[in-house]
């Protein structure tokens, strides 16, 4: 039994066990009255969980303020207020007009009818029917966060998200897909491109494959890296620079092995890319240096075998008496003494019969 003392000196045993009381009244001047009935009589007509707020009597000083579940009870004085409530007890709170218990994750540390309390973020309880902030001692993380230890939470990282509450890891978002920020909460957040290597973005919403002659060794949206002059990869998607292992060659160059490329050769152009041979300049016309790209590039003179230049940009027919047997733009060469040729551009001494 557990007694109180109110402040007019009334003393009221509680029973805890059938949260009934047998009270016993003293007014102030210490003159004691009737009990009301036995406990036996108090049990039989309590409700059950309910607490009396109290009652006056007529000409009395003193104010019964916990007493419980007399119903309609008459003390041998007249009962001039009598009011009683469904009152729940610590770790309980009042829904569909009875108590139940706190749910795990949830708290209440006194005597009324409000709604338990949430536990701090991240904490749980062990159990129902908690009735303090101190029972809310096991780490359970929210949506968003992890654990590592069990004991402290924290929010999942860019590329992950956590649609479930407890200490679990975070789940990958899919494949070329990430967060924008920490502690997602849901697969729909994972709204943004993230390729992996051999894979680009032009918009940061989807991933392409990077084309042949370029790759990616890296992830993010940056756009694929060209291989270096005169390689390409022989599949898209390339994830290295040593995928760049195909000959591929620009304008100016050409390949015998698709493994290498070499520059066009004096009197050739090629102004395409690819490992195809280059083209062969217009008769009598040459480039001036290695890996010409145009045909405009043959804008030097290269005179056949019986031709000549003066001045390196047309080709003339040797004349007669003289002979030119390579090709070039140097002079024609005289014809022997007392020799001549029988017409223009000769290409050979033995064309001096004459």
């Amino acid at each position: 039994m557990i007694t109180f003392l109110n402040k007019e000196w009334c003393r009221i045993e509680v029973s805890a066990v059938y949260h009934c009381s047998f009270v016993e009244n003293y007014y102030a001047d210490g003159n004691a009255t009737n009990m009301p009935g036995t406990l036996k009589e108090c049990q039989d007509r309590c409700i059950s969980f309910s607490w009396c707020l109290g009652y006056d009597y007529f000409n009395s000083n003193c104010r019964l303020f916990l007493s419980t579940g007399l119903i309609n009870y008459r003390w041998p004085r007249p009962i001039y207020e009598k009011s009683c409530e469904h009152v729940c007890a610590p770790g309980e709170e009042y829904k569909d007009n009875s108590c139940i218990e706190c749910n795990i994750g949830f708290y209440k540390d006194q005597y009324a009818n409000s709604s338990c309390t949430k536990c701090p973020d991240h904490k749980i309880t062990l159990e129902q029917g908690s009735s303090s902030i101190t029972n809310c001692s096991i780490t359970h993380c929210e949506l968003g966060f992890h654990s590592m230890d069990n004991m402290f939470c924290l929010d999942c990282p860019i590329g992950f998200y956590k649609n479930f509450t407890g200490n679990q890891q975070c789940l990958h978002c899919p494949s070329y897909r990430t967060t924008t920020e920490n502690g997602s909460t849901d697969i729909t957040n994972c709204s943004l491109a993230h390729c992996v290597p051999g894979f680009y973005s032009m918009d940061n919403t989807s991933c392409s494959i990077c084309p042949n002659g370029t790759y990616k060794n890296f992830t993010g949206n940056q756009p694929c890296l060209k291989c270096p002059k005169n390689r390409t990869t022989t599949n898209v998607g390339a994830i290295d620079i040593s995928n760049c292992s195909f000959a591929h060659c620009e304008p100016g160059f050409y390949s015998r092995d698709n493994i290498s490329c070499s520059l066009c050769p004096n009197g050739t152009y090629k102004e395409f890319t690819g490992n195809q041979p280059c083209l062969e300049c217009p008769s009598d016309k040459t480039t001036t240096d290695f890996g010409a790209i145009y045909i405009s590039n043959c804008s030097f003179a290269h005179c056949e075998p019986g031709f000549y230049s003066e001045d390196n940009i047309s080709c003339s027919a040797c004349p007669n008496g003289t002979y030119k047997q390579f090709p070039g733009n140097q002079p024609c060469l005289k014809c022997p003494l007392h020799k001549t040729t029988s017409d223009v551009g000769s290409t050979d001494i033995n064309n001096c019969s004459f």
